[in-house]
């Protein structure tokens, strides 16, 4: 059976563990050893990240597609280079922090090419979110940074700890 994140599937990181996938009933229904970052896509599938490469996987029974590796990233980077985490634009589109040794960096991905050059380059990104037009706010070693969907940086709260987005697109940061 396909998961959906819009039928009340939820998946859950647990430290070391990996990614497990419950239903809307609380029961396990897989897991996924070595996974972390676990993120569903606009359509409802589920990605997650396992060494620092990109897979998917649609359902019980349905396997992994890796949509990514670290070879393919560093080569579009042009340096060594891992995912930590993604946030999807669109179901081919998606906001990255990928770890290239000490720097972090947020760069705009489709699932086989590097859709804009990154601009944004600190120690530490993560818990990306994005709005329903593609614009991406991060949690970052500099507070909370917000990224057109050119990915240019628009706005930062240099004391911002969280963000989330409002359903009418108005933003929120704390």
């Amino acid at each position: 059976s396909r998961w959906s994140a819009g039928r009340g599937n939820r998946a859950r990181q647990a430290a070391a563990a990996g990614v497990t996938v419950f239903d809307t009933r609380g029961v396990a229904q897989n897991t996924l050893d070595g996974a972390c970052a676990p993120t569903w896509t606009r359509d409802g599938r589920l990605t997650f990240i396992r060494e620092g490469q990109l897979f998917l996987t649609e359902g019980v029974g349905q396997g992994e597609q890796r949509l990514m590796s670290r070879g393919q990233l560093s080569e579009l980077l042009g340096r060594p280079s891992a995912f930590e985490e993604v946030a999807w634009v669109r179901d081919d589109q998606f906001w990255a922090a990928v770890r290239s040794g000490e720097c972090a960096t947020l760069a705009l991905l489709t699932t086989g090419q590097l859709a804009m050059s990154p601009s944004f380059t600190t120690r530490m990104i993560g818990r990306l979110r994005v709005s329903s037009t593609g614009i991406v706010a991060a949690e970052t070693d500099r507070g909370v940074v917000f990224f057109d969907n050119g990915g240019r940086r628009a706005l930062t709260f240099p004391n911002g700890r969280a963000v989330t987005w409002a359903l009418d697109e108005v933003i929120a940061a704390v």
